[in-house]
């Protein structure tokens, strides 16, 4: 029995742990997002390198939500989690607010061992969104946001995380942050509570 039983258990053994992430990016709420609720965005890093987090709105824009500017430091220490927040704080814990038409956006995190170089989507000290308007990213998101990381990286070494979120307007019903909502149009399936 035990020569039968021990291949077994040294296979179970010898096989090889799944690969952790290195970037787990947060999304709060997840899934669906009322039109104009705030929405939050961390990012955990499991080793150090360089952080960009984008973001192409139901619009079909892109936006970049880290570093908030350009000259801003974009270095992460591994084990640290990174709260991203809008310009004005407006929202609290906020990344930005969903103001956006019904349908689906994306938010991408990447982490590279080098500095991006976003100088050609600067003004100033600033993001300039009218040079980055060229890059409209249409239906795919994802495929936009890593050709924007390619260019600004040099290179396609980066690791990354997606997360997809879904605005509406429409919904009907639900629970939002542990109380009735009334102007809640719609059930996504789950109850959030916070």
């Amino acid at each position: 029995m035990t020569s039968v039983l021990l291949p077994l258990l040294l296979a179970v053994q010898a096989a090889p742990s799944p690969q952790q992430p290195v970037l787990d990016l947060n999304v709060w709420p997840r899934g669906f997002v009322r039109y104009g609720e705030p929405v939050e965005v961390t990012v955990h890093t499991d080793r150090d390198g360089f952080l960009t987090v984008l973001r192409v709105d139901t619009h079909g824009r892109l936006h970049v939500l880290f570093p908030l500017d350009p000259t801003d430091d974009a270095f992460v220490q591994a084990g640290e989690r990174v709260r991203v927040y809008d310009r004005h704080r407006n929202q609290a814990f906020a990344a930005f607010a969903a103001f956006e038409r019904d349908g689906e956006g994306t938010i991408l995190a990447a982490l590279s061992e080098d500095p991006y170089d976003f100088t050609e989507f600067t003004s100033g000290s600033r993001w300039s969104y009218a040079v980055m308007g060229v890059r409209h990213a249409g239906t795919n998101h994802v495929d936009a946001m890593l050709d924007f990381v390619r260019h600004v990286a040099g290179t396609d070494r980066f690791d990354q995380a997606v997360v997809r979120y879904w605005v509406s307007t429409h919904r009907r019903f639900g629970f939002s942050r542990g109380y009735w909502n009334a102007s809640c149009f719609g059930y996504d399936g789950y109850s959030r509570f916070g």
